[in-house]
């Protein structure tokens, strides 16, 4: 049992992770599980600026906050299962869960054990230890968050997700040639190398004749000018100017992005100089030289925002709900949503750091009236609950889409697979959407959802998602522990992303590409109370933002006090009686779907 477990795991992973490197069905906007290095690095800078500072009480605050979402990391991290780091996380685990005036007087040797623990972590061959983790994982939930700190620790140290998801892509495909999930595994070890020169050549044009030796020697400053004639890139002409310099990178995708970047801040610093817009300009195609042989890449490939085309599907329906309701909203309401909508539709042409801020000004203004202290305090309470409360009906979907996505892309599937079409053709409403009281009668019967669970059996993701609703349908207690889980996590991101907010605007400190990916999670914050906000203002336009925050949060405290059975009660029932309580197809719907107080 142990061996088919563990070749399940070892399966999931080759067929999942191109989900998350590829944010198919919003997985990368759901990850969470950092990097410990990166992690350990903000608490270490947050420490040292709460030793310097003058007021340290708002700091310490934030520094407690990080310290509780590190014991989180490192509670979920599959490092916390080898015996090299066993005994050490165990340790900082009970540093940090002292009492408050205990803590306290702990809080410097906590900062000298992280210290500590990063440079050993440091010291370490980190791929390797993934790969033990891997060949000796048994379980799919331990699968993702292996996945997840993979995917973080890769773009930590410098690997673009270009490559990662090219690598990901060629090993499912040698899987599937050769079915060694073992070798499959092994070949991360492609990802153990140095950073290696890569030689970036970069077309160009200038727009204004008169300014033009003044744009070439502020591009001299940087980079090495030639014209093809002297490099002789195919079809290129003679006369046109390149712009050259070699990059250290672990990719040729990084060493791309880097190249843009620095190219980028000479245009800008040239447009901010003279008063131009966009005088030099690049071109999509960047080059880079392997021997005597030039390799072309678009900057369209590259560019991490693509992964985000859904903002314009999403913003295009949030406008048209707004217009809709325009001229019904109160004043205040009308102000607050055209400053959301607004934000979010320029975050996409903006920098990465300026768009990861531009999303959290967008929170801001969305939860301002709701009755908190602090902008992270009103955070912590109302986004976590937003996404509690849809935490059930977000599986539901995700494996409605793969599912029928999967059975209409083969043509002999409909034939091969009855019982599965059966079950779609019963619940499906339109061509996207389905009917979940419908759905969740086929998932909670027995004598339904093993037929699907069997004819399931060819696609390992899909059948993990349908056990794991099965689960969450039928056993409420478990459905609780993993809604607080989620909460729990949601929680500990949202101070993570808002010390990283306060580094960006009140430090020089850079931040690593990860931003990027950071900054995903942070606009599905955000879409997701919008989403919430709109939907209950086209139900009843008397409503105001902060009746629907109000709403929120009581109905997430009632559902979760429903859902958390009395423990003590608990105790005094027999194991019998447990098994015999049933729940009707009504009550699971209401655990799906509950019911907002006073608004619904």
């Amino acid at each position: 049992m142990l061996e088919k477990n563990k070749a399940d795991s070892r399966k999931y992973f080759i067929f999942k992770i191109r989900d998350l490197v590829h944010n198919s069905f919003h997985t990368l906007e759901e990850k969470r599980t950092e990097s410990l290095l990166q992690y350990m690095g903000i608490c270490i800078s947050t420490y040292d600026e709460l030793r310097a500072s003058l007021d340290p009480t708002k700091l310490k605050r934030s520094y407690e906050g990080l310290l509780e979402g590190l014991d989180y990391q490192m509670q979920i991290h599959p490092f916390h299962k080898l015996d090299l780091y066993q005994n050490d996380f165990s340790h900082l685990h009970q540093l940090i869960n002292l009492a408050n005036e205990a803590r306290d007087k702990e809080l410097h040797n906590i900062h000298r054990s992280i210290v500590a623990l990063k440079k050993k972590l440091e010291a370490e061959n980190l791929i390797n230890c993934y790969i033990q983790c891997l060949l000796t994982e048994t379980t799919f939930k331990g699968m993702d968050y292996l996945m997840e700190a993979l995917i973080s620790d890769l773009l930590y140290a410098g690997h673009s997700m270009s490559h990662i998801l090219d690598f990901f892509k060629r090993q499912q495909q040698e899987f599937l040639e050769h079915n060694d999930a073992e070798k499959t595994i092994q070949n991360l070890n492609e990802f153990d190398r140095k950073p290696i020169p890569f030689s970036i050549h970069i077309c160009f044009k200038i727009s204004s004749q008169t300014q033009k030796e003044l744009a070439l020697n502020l591009i001299k400053q940087q980079f090495e000018i030639h014209t093809n004639q002297e490099l002789g890139i195919p079809h290129i002409n003679n006369d046109t100017l390149i712009a050259s310099k070699e990059y250290l990178a672990l990719d040729e995708f990084k060493a791309i992005d880097l190249a843009q970047k620095e190219f980028q801040s000479v245009t800008e610093l040239f447009d901010m100089w003279q008063s131009t817009t966009n005088c030099i300009r690049d071109d999509l195609w960047y080059y880079w030289k392997e021997d005597t042989v030039f390799h072309k890449i678009s900057l369209n490939s590259i560019d991490p925002i693509k992964m985000l085309n859904h903002i314009d599907a999403n913003y295009k329906k949030q406008m048209e709900r707004f217009l809709q309701l325009r001229n019904d909203l109160g004043s205040n309401n009308i102000r607050t949503l055209e400053r959301i909508l607004y934000t979010l539709n320029s975050a996409k042409s903006l920098t990465t750091q300026n768009r990861f801020l531009n999303f959290w000004s967008s929170l801001e203004y969305i939860l301002y009236s709701f009755p908190r202290f602090t902008i992270i305090e009103k955070a912590r309470v109302v986004v976590p609950e937003v996404f509690g409360l849809f935490y059930l009906k977000n599986k539901l979907n995700i494996f409605w889409a793969r599912l029928t996505y999967c059975m209409s892309n083969k043509k002999d599937y409909a034939e091969k697979y009855p019982t599965l079409q059966n079950f779609i053709m019963n619940c499906q409403v339109t061509e996207k959407d389905y009917s979940t009281p419908k759905v969740i009668a086929y998932l909670s019967d027995v004598n339904k959802y093993s037929a699907i669970l069997s004819e399931l059996s060819f696609h390992i993701v899909l059948e993990r998602e349908c056990r794991e609703i099965i689960m969450l349908l039928t056993e409420p207690e478990k459905t609780s522990k993993a809604i607080q889980e989620y909460f729990d996590g949601i929680k500990h991101d949202l101070n993570y992303i808002y010390r990283l907010r306060n580094q960006l605007i009140h430090s020089t400190k850079d931040i690593d590409d990860s931003l990027e990916y950071i900054s995903f999670r942070l606009y599905r914050y955000v879409n997701s109370v919008l989403s919430t906000i709109l939907y209950y203002q086209e139900k009843n336009n008397l409503y105001s933002i902060t009746d629907i925050l109000i709403s929120v949060d009581a109905t997430y405290q009632d559902y979760n006090k429903k859902l958390s059975p009395d423990i003590k009660k608990k105790k005094k029932k027999s194991s019998s009686e447990m098994s015999s309580e049933t729940l009707s197809p009504e009550d699971i719907y209401r655990i799906v779907r509950p019911k907002y107080l006073f608004i619904e």
